[in-house]
């Protein structure tokens, strides 16, 4: 196992995802909304070792069991829930009593290894997508599916999400050894169900993919929780679904129900948006120019 590299500095936003908002290798960010600063991507939406599974036991993957995947009545679901459980359970198994300095390795960076996979398999889709071309959704390529699984792990993959999922599983949140390991497992499960439901809308034609093009004088920002729903609130379940994904400065990403007739953005939508971002994030900020975060910045006075 001593292969595996030692990748410390885990980004739970995607490096490449903000890009568009480079200027010269660098981004605009607003940290808790009191820090305006300019900084590379490396350096910001990460964490020391954020996916660690140092502390996930065979026990918590029982519990991930029993609330998300024995429920689904969809045998083909489950086994494909299944299938991100085992592998970990069994490696879990060989290691339990032979805990080394490579075992430890590996549970702190087999999940960044992962979703550099998601990341690499999910980037063709989202390129096509970023400049306008929603071709993968009508001719459901394979870059589509890929682009789902992306956009659904990039939604739950986040620290805003972890408190979320916390607060959401109530008494159940506390059986865990430890929750913050056994949620880096529980993205894979509760990302692929969501994937799945949201396919499904999709090719039903439930659900259908909008891109926002911004013809206003203010550029889309993004935030450290860049998918978001937008019937999201605080504290309150929504009943319904609209995604929301910007996607650079002039294009944005919406998936919902309802037909768009429209799909340039004014000043004010783009504001409606921008400012939808804001109260979804954790608490980071991203924007092309400090000028743009200052209007949500909170004065100290």
């Amino acid at each position: 196992m001593s292969h595996i590299q030692d990748k410390p500095n885990q980004h739970y936003v995607q490096q490449k995802y903000l890009e568009p908002w480079l200027v010269d290798g660098m981004i605009a960010c607003l940290r808790e909304r009191k820090k305006l600063f300019t900084t590379n991507t490396r350096n910001i939406a990460s964490q020391r070792y954020f996916y660690n599974l140092n502390n996930l036991t065979l026990s918590d993957c029982k519990l991930i069991r029993k609330i998300f995947i024995e429920p689904q009545k969809d045998i083909e679901l489950q086994k494909m829930l299944e299938d991100w459980i085992i592998p970990f359970e069994n490696l879990l198994f060989i290691i339990k009593n032979e805990r080394t300095a490579d075992t430890e390795l590996m549970l702190k960076n087999l999940l960044e290894e992962v979703y550099c996979t998601v990341e690499s398999i999910g980037s063709p889709g989202l390129q096509k997508i970023s400049a306008g071309d929603l071709s993968i959704v009508t001719e459901q390529s394979d870059e589509f599916f890929c682009f789902i699984t992306y956009l659904c792990f990039q939604f739950y993959r986040t620290k805003n999400m972890k408190t979320s999922v916390e607060k959401s599983l109530s008494e159940y949140a506390y059986l865990f050894n430890n929750f913050d390991s056994a949620f880096n497992l529980m993205v894979f499960v509760i990302a692929t169900l969501f994937g799945y439901t949201l396919t499904n809308l999709i090719l039903n034609e439930e659900d259908k993919c909008y891109i926002l093009k911004n013809e206003s004088t203010i550029p889309f920002i993004t935030g450290d929780q860049p998918v978001i729903n937008t019937h999201a609130m605080d504290n309150i379940e929504p009943s319904e679904l609209s995604l929301y994904y910007p996607l650079n400065l002039t294009k944005a990403l919406l998936i919902n129900k309802d037909l768009l007739e429209n799909n340039k953005c004014s000043d004010d939508i783009v504001s409606s948006y921008n400012n939808l971002i804001v109260n979804n994030s954790n608490e980071l900020l991203f924007a092309n120019s400090e000028s743009w975060l200052l209007p949500y910045k909170i004065s100290s006075n």
